[in-house]
């Protein structure tokens, strides 16, 4: 059997005795080739990231242009419904107050509300092309808006219509406090078309089972409506809302009530914030779906009691504190309990 052979003599031997020119290659200037690997490739690859990278905050910066998603909205196509709430956002953002009071741009996606519903098309995009339509108008500062949130609040063709109207009612709501925040409540009080429609809503009922739901749903935005513009008519209507049946009807007729100081509202206050109260809950499908459902009513309470002690003083506010040692001493969020201890703070 034959044996491998050593083959360590044919490896190059680096004298060290020997002088380094004769050892390394000979230092060479760089040729061309070398010059473009190392920078000008670089440098091209470089240009072109940056290119792309301006090139899409370019497309992000144009998409987000209003003037610029109106003229898409007017070409309305199964994305519509995308730019519409693109729109909503942009007018809801802090920084936006100028873009609120634009006349010329109000009426636009005021027009376009109005042939929107003039077209009727009840198909899944088109209803919700009209919901973002209807929020994103409810925000403007301008009272050119009003007759196509009106309009969208009572136009009811079909059963997914509801969701349009529900819609619009908040959007007047919304609407109506930036108008009373500019030119004072009884200017939006005033307006007898904005009341009456509101008054209508509050009083939606079905008998139908499957839209009753729905309808209650209509009662509600419109009491939270009532809430923001309060006044007498408004007032009485809410009073006799705290009996409604559907509990968000409920919640929001106490809470317009309290921003107004009303001490009818108490009761309903009372009862939401109640730890246990099974009503707050009752269409949610889950456990945390009913944890967030009854940290937002009894946000919604807390903020509600701050406003009405702070408008009325002599209000006997026993029960409110009853309620809220209960929740003090409860295991609900932390955020839920250091509001209720703040209440009973500033109660003292």
């Amino acid at each position: 059997m034959s044996t491998r052979s050593d083959d360590s003599s044919q490896e190059p031997n680096l004298d060290a005795n020997r002088p380094l020119d004769e050892v390394l290659p000979p230092v060479q200037p760089p040729d061309a080739g070398f010059i473009l690997q190392l920078f000008l490739i670089p440098m091209i690859i470089v240009s072109i990231i940056v290119t792309i990278w301006l090139a899409f905050s370019w497309l992000a910066h144009m998409g987000n242009n209003p003037r610029d998603l109106v003229a898409e909205l007017r070409s309305a196509d199964d994305y519509s419904w995308q730019v519409a709430h693109t729109l909503t956002e942009i007018l809801r953002r802090p920084g936006n107050e100028q873009l609120k009071k634009d006349d010329d741009l109000a009426q636009d996606l005021a027009t376009i509300l109005e042939a929107q519903i003039d077209t009727g098309a009840m198909d899944e995009k088109s209803v919700r092309m009209r919901v973002f339509l209807c929020r994103a108008i409810g925000e403007f500062q301008v009272s050119n808006v009003l007759p196509a949130l009106l309009r969208a609040a009572t136009t009811q063709r079909d059963d997914v219509e509801y969701d349009v109207r529900d819609a619009s009612i908040q959007a007047l709501a919304i609407h109506s406090k930036n108008m009373t925040d500019l030119h004072g409540s009884e200017s939006v009080r005033s307006n007898q078309a904005l009341v009456d429609v509101l008054m209508e809503a509050a009083n939606e009922r079905s008998d139908a089972v499957d839209d009753a739901n729905k309808s209650a749903e209509i009662r509600s935005a419109a009491a939270f409506a009532l809430g923001v513009i309060g006044g007498d008519m408004a007032t009485v209507k809410l009073g006799l809302m705290l009996n409604d049946p559907y509990p968000n009807t409920r919640y929001n007729a106490a809470t317009g009530l309290a921003r107004h100081g009303d001490e009818r509202a108490l009761r309903v206050l009372v009862e939401m914030l109640d730890p246990d109260n099974e009503q707050v809950v009752r269409d949610e499908v889950n456990a945390s779906a009913e944890l967030a459902k009854r940290t937002q009513v009894m946000t919604s309470a807390f903020r509600a009691i701050d406003k009405m002690v702070e408008t009325n003083s002599s209000v006997d506010l026993r029960e409110l504190k009853i309620s809220l040692k209960k929740i003090t001493a409860s295991d609900l969020p932390r955020a839920v309990v250091m509001y209720a201890e703040n209440l009973l703070d500033k109660m003292e």
